[in-house]
């Protein structure tokens, strides 16, 4: 149990480490941005035109 909680400890720090670059570099964010953008106007169209 204790190596698992290691684990998520380990992921939560990286993934905090790479946000924080992220958030200081404007370029990435702005790219980041409009994937995300993208990746919900794509979900919304093929829900839009889904038969169910």
């Amino acid at each position: 149990m204790g190596v698992i909680n290691f684990e998520i400890f380990m992921v939560a720090w990286f993934s905090s480490r790479i946000a924080a670059k992220f958030r200081k570099n404007n370029k990435i964010k702005l790219w980041l941005d409009r994937v995300a953008g993208g990746v919900f106007i794509i979900l919304g169209v093929k829900i839009a035109l889904s038969d169910s």
